[in-house]
């Protein structure tokens, strides 16, 4: 079974996609190390009892931990430990996530840890990142160059600058909180997005907040509940969340989820014209191949059914990704290089080997994710567009389709192929898709 699970957790998403062919940057080692263990009340005033570590030099360092259970549509996934740390020297955020899921009955395991060096008014200078995703790992680092701005290095991709103004993700609700502000709004730096930058807003009332992210692919909007104390107690997507829970619940024992089947949309009926129900977010774009009209809550999307002629170049391509590459769930997201050293991936693999073996031929190509359409379900699946002459054709190297199967693929969105873009579609395109709903009709019922 060819499937995509992306992993994604709370308002942070656990990287499970690809590295490019562009030269790497260079990665220094990462020291994530925990240095404090006793755990105090209010990480931002201070008042609060002093650690137990003997050490004059830091004055009373404020440690708190926060735990969290990790849930998809409503089912634990996995953990999360936040440890906030701050000392005369300055501010240490530790954020670890742990997932332990299924995807095609084969168990994968994924962590992530995040770590934000600030100064004592929460003015971050160093954000570093390890993420580990069945058999694939990354790590990188944000850092600040002389101007101020984000000096970017991520495991497998081109060093990138992003603006001085973005501030870690996982910092904003200490900034907040700090000032006492019913609102944030400015440029976001997503770690566990592969350091996308984005747009964000966060507003809240004391209990209850909203937080939406900007992307080009649509909003990634997050539903929040907090203590009295403007502790966050939960969030919620729609799709992915975490609960707070206290330290003696954390290690809860769970019953693994089969994502793939928790984020496939249920399809029935006969007839030529698909009718998405319940679907809480912008529309598929209309591409070719498949045309797009709105209905109340969901769409009416028609695909052409023409053959599509594509060169033998591009088949040798398709069928090259599909000799070198077994089909494989514990590698989730893993990219070209990921893929041949390992000789197995998901539909993220075989798609960003093919992007990389076109790209050697001068050949142009583009990701494209969105759903596989099977008997009865829409599975979430990706594949690639290639340019051919002046126009493009879909292909689909999973399943070596060369063109792909027409009728079979509803296109969400087309983007690059870098981390950052592939984390961001991957929770912007699905989202408002929980309780979606599919059916083939007859197009005269689908027109009423």
């Amino acid at each position: 079974m060819r499937r995509l699970a992306p992993l994604a957790i709370s308002i942070t998403l656990l990287v499970t996609a690809c590295a490019t062919t562009s030269p790497k940057g260079e990665i220094n080692d990462i020291d994530i190390d925990v240095p404090w263990e006793q755990e105090t009340r209010d990480p931002l005033t201070g008042q609060a009892a002093p650690s137990s570590r003997d050490d004059s030099a830091l004055g009373q360092p404020t440690l708190h931990t926060t735990n969290y259970h990790l849930t998809w549509q409503g089912k634990r996934i996995g953990e999360a430990r936040e440890v906030f740390h701050r000392s005369a020297s300055g501010v240490r955020i530790i954020r670890h996530e742990a997932i332990r899921i299924t995807r095609g009955g084969v168990p994968v395991d994924s962590e992530t840890e995040i770590v934000i060096q600030a100064d004592i008014n929460l003015h971050a200078t160093r954000v570093e990142l390890q993420a580990r995703a069945g058999a694939v790992t990354r790590q990188g680092q944000a850092v600040r160059a002389d101007d101020g701005s984000w000096v970017i290095a991520l495991e497998g991709e081109a060093v990138r600058k992003a603006p001085k103004s973005a501030v870690p993700l996982e910092l904003v609700p200490y900034l907040v909180a700090r000032s006492k502000n019913s609102k944030y709004q400015g440029k976001v730096l997503l770690a566990g997005y592969g350091f996308a930058i984005t747009n964000m807003k966060l507003t809240h009332d004391g209990r209850h907040g909203h937080v939406t992210l900007n992307t080009d692919w649509g909003d990634i909007t997050s539903e929040l509940r907090m203590a009295g104390d403007g502790s966050l107690q939960r969030a919620d997507t729609g799709s992915t969340g975490s609960v707070r829970v206290g330290a003696n619940r954390i290690k809860e024992r769970f019953q693994r989820a089969e994502l793939p089947g928790l984020s496939s949309i249920p399809l029935s009926g006969a007839g030529t014209i698909l009718v998405v129900d319940n679907a809480l977010r912008q529309p598929p774009p209309a591409i070719g191949g498949q045309s797009v009209s709105l209905r109340k809550n969901g769409w009416r999307v028609q695909f052409e059914k023409k053959p599509v002629r594509v060169s033998r170049r591009i088949q040798d391509l398709v069928r090259e990704v599909d000799t070198l590459l077994k089909d494989s769930h514990d590698a989730p997201g893993a990219g070209g290089d990921d893929a041949m050293a390992l000789g197995r991936g998901d539909c993220t693999a075989h798609s960003t080997l093919l992007v990389d073996l076109a790209a050697e031929q001068k050949l142009e190509a583009k990701l494209v994710t969105g759903f596989r359409i099977d008997d009865n379900k829409l599975v979430r699946h990706r594949w690639v567009t290639i340019k051919q002459g002046k126009t493009w054709v879909q292909v689909d190297p999973t399943f070596g389709e060369a063109p792909a199967v027409a009728g079979k693929h509803l296109t969400l969105a087309v983007h690059g192929d870098s981390t950052a873009q592939i984390a961001l579609v991957d929770e912007a395109v699905f989202q408002g898709l929980a309780n979606a709903k599919a059916k083939w009709v007859k197009s005269r019922v689908a027109s009423r």
